[in-house]
């Protein structure tokens, strides 16, 4: 590119004018902070000199002034929240404003050159300098090649056509060079992003994104989203640009707050934490199921852990009886027959009885009965028998004022003196009324738990009641227990939903059972659904292979649709190619052009000769720079055992569900816990030898698709010699 020809001028000078725009609005942004921390300190000072001691002696007017001016802090405090945002962003202005521009002509109008960057820039005369990726004319970009081109706006339709598509390399405010191009999956920018190494943190996507994954990230259309994504295609990365989307167009309606993600493992959680704050908002709530099931049943006690859980869950179990509990209570009939049982617990176990008090009659049977089937109907059980307390409560009020009068009579000869008489009186009724309602009280007395229990105990067979006696009789809660519970609670309406929230994304879904879905669709019943995942990642151990589209029946209320991301951009072609192979049915063909070397496989004689080779290649690839280095195994006991036989010789870092991960060292863990994640350099550990017989698994191909640029395999067997 020539930097003396006028098109670079130009564009360098358009640089200048845009930086020079960011710095004026920069220094009025920290003029007015400044103003907004003078305001704070003079409003405190008014409040310790003029207010003093607040008390209702010195006059409603005192507390008046007092309020007003807690307010001005507290109007005052969100305009500083805003300054600092709107600093935060101009300072990644400075070093890189925009990444792409197009020239777009609406039909009947003059052609607009449209830059594009993370954040909106707009001068004194309301001119865009740079939009926002978000903004509905930034859709263009991502969408259309040269020539004919349409974006929807507020106002419906705007036609047009794109007549040049121009990308920056910017850094620290300075243009390094610029290119024309059409879209294309293989563009300099995307093949730049591609060739980087990794970092501790997840990186934005803005200047990459691809025209499959803009359809998800702005779709409006339907309700619920259900995507089947192959690994390394931005699923993720998609979900949260997705989410910065929404905080974008609805920030009037939809606050961070009222957006939850579920991520596989908190490791996962930590590593996508820096992509909402880049892109310029506020981190949303982030949970995994083993939390929501910690924060929301409570008590600790007679509940299987998670960390034993998740061995289980991916390792599978040498105890019978414990996978017999799996297979039952992760399937889609124990859910039906849970959601069953719910609905006749109505009509068999809640009996109701006439209700007399002194002898007459306050409630009948039949009109309790008429009064929970009708009154509240389609409302929780518990619901329901609180209404019924309440009828029970309004109903009882004349009557406890009759005998009130009737003991008065009863009582005056005894007790002559009123206030003794008062006192016998007021006693009595008492004595009469806890009796009542102690009647009442057994009779409207459900427990969710017992209840559930009891449900158990009408699934028992022969078959079945060794492995539900543990729960049924020593009330202990394995982890598939606890989701049914908090479903079965949640139904019963001992948990509140939570209202509140609006979006749901939910990360690796395949590995989630129908009920875990249902669930987080009945908790959260006014948010829309995201669901992601890719089925040739079900390393599950008792869910299997499963297509995500089987969620869809679950996602009522609303739309859903499906939507695929095939082309993974994570590996190189030969390192996607590799793992493909080790798919069940035909390979994918889903690489994109990104070249590297290829994926080596060592098969040793023994154990110890295997780590032998596995030290010497670590310590080899320790020296070519790589940031990351993932040592994968399958089980947690084996990522242990490589561990212990490393880390004498090699820094290594053994990862367990509890431990904190960095990504910028070397660390081993089994693959379950590297869901999601990416490192540089990968080195799999296959002790079962899966790797010489070609036996397809989805657990190699999940490990070896962690890998960027390099991937190494390592596995024994003591009838072969050493290679």
């Amino acid at each position: 590119m020539n930097k003396n020809s006028e098109t670079y001028q130009l564009e360098n000078q358009y640089l200048t004018r845009v930086l020079d725009e960011v710095e004026r609005q920069y220094d009025e942004a920290m003029k007015l902070k400044e103003r907004f921390k003078e305001i704070d300190l003079e409003t405190r000072r008014e409040l310790w000199d003029s207010v003093g001691s607040v008390s209702i002696e010195n006059g409603l007017d005192q507390i008046t002034e007092f309020m007003s001016q807690i307010q001005t802090l507290n109007t005052n405090a969100n305009r500083q929240a805003v300054t600092q945002r709107w600093l935060d962003q101009h300072d990644a202005m400075k070093a890189r404003p925009y990444f792409a521009r197009f020239d777009f002509k609406e039909k009947g109008y003059s052609l607009e050159k449209c830059y594009i960057g993370l954040f909106n820039l707009i001068d004194a005369d309301s001119d865009f300098l740079i939009y926002d990726w978000r903004a509905p004319i930034a859709s263009l970009y991502y969408d259309f090649e040269l020539g004919d081109a349409q974006y929807l706006c507020p106002d419906g339709w705007v036609n047009g056509e794109i007549q040049l598509k121009r990308q920056y390399k910017i850094d620290s405010g300075k243009l390094n060079y610029f290119f024309d191009s059409s879209i294309n999956i293989e563009d300099d920018l995307l093949q730049e992003a591609l060739s980087q190494n990794t970092n501790d943190k997840m990186k934005v996507i803005v200047t990459s994104i691809q025209r499959e994954q803009n359809r998800i990230i702005r779709d409006e259309e339907y309700r619920h989203l259900i995507v089947q994504g192959a690994a390394g295609s931005g699923k993720t990365s998609v979900a949260l640009h997705r989410i910065a989307y929404l905080l974008y167009k609805y920030r009037d309606r939809v606050k961070s707050d009222q957006i939850v993600i579920f991520s596989p493992n908190s490791q996962f959680g930590d590593y996508i934490s820096a992509v909402l704050p880049e892109l310029g908002e506020d981190n949303v709530k982030q949970m995994t199921y083993a939390t929501l099931l910690e924060d929301t049943l409570k008590s600790g006690k007679g509940k299987e852990a998670y960390k034993h859980s998740l061995k289980v869950l991916y390792e599978g179990s040498v105890d019978p009886l414990r996978n017999q509990s799996l297979a039952l209570k992760t399937s889609d009939e124990f859910l039906a027959a849970l959601e069953s049982y719910v609905n006749r617990i109505s009509t068999e176990a809640i009996k109701f009885k006439t209700i007399k008090f002194a002898g007459q009659t306050v409630i009948t049977e039949a009109e309790m009965r008429a009064f929970f089937d009708e009154r509240h109907y389609g409302q929780p059980i518990l619901k329901r028998l609180k209404g019924v307390r309440g009828r029970i409560d309004f109903l009882l009020e004349p009557f406890l004022e009759k005998r009130s009068q009737q003991l008065k009579q009863e009582l005056k000869k005894k007790y002559p003196d009123k206030l003794a008489l008062s006192k016998a009186v007021r006693q009595q009724l008492n004595n009469e009324k806890s009796n009542f309602y102690q009647f009442v009280n057994r009779m409207l007395h459900l427990n969710s738990e017992q209840a559930y229990l009891t449900f158990l105990k009408s699934l028992t067979t022969v078959e079945n009641s060794n492995m539900l006696s543990l729960t049924i009789n020593h009330h202990f809660y394995f982890y598939e227990d606890q989701i049914a519970l908090l479903y079965f609670k949640l139904l019963m309406g001992e948990v509140e939903p939570e209202t509140e929230i609006k979006y749901l994304v939910v990360d690796e879904a395949q590995d989630y059972s129908t009920l875990q879905v249902k669930l987080l669709h009945v908790l959260y019943p006014n948010a829309k659904m995201t669901l992601l995942g890719d089925a040739n990642q079900s390393i599950n151990a008792h869910h299997g292979y499963r297509k995500l589209a089987s969620f869809g029946p679950v996602l009522t209320g609303g739309s859903h649709t499906v939507m695929t991301l095939e082309k993974t951009y994570r590996s190189t072609k030969e390192i996607t190619d590799f793992a493909n192979a080790y798919l069940p049915g035909a390979p994918l063909d889903n690489a994109i052009g990104r070249r590297g070397e290829a994926p080596k496989v060592y098969i040793e004689d023994s154990f110890e000769a295997m780590v032998s080779t596995l030290k010497s290649k670590v310590t080899a690839i320790s020296d070519k720079h790589y940031y990351s280095i993932g040592i994968l195994t399958k089980t947690e006991a084996e990522a242990e055992q490589i561990h212990a036989c490393l880390k004498s010789d090699i820094k290594t870092h053994h990862i367990t569900s509890d431990s904190l991960l960095n990504i910028n060292q070397i660390n081993v863990l089994p693959t379950y816990l590297a869901k999601g994640l990416e490192f540089d350099a990968v080195f799999v550990v296959d002790y079962n030898n899966q790797i010489s017989s070609g036996e397809k698994s989805l657990v190699l191909y999940t490990a070896f698709t962690r890998a960027l640029h390099h991937l190494e395999v390592f596995s024994y067997n003591k009838n072969l010699q050493a290679k």
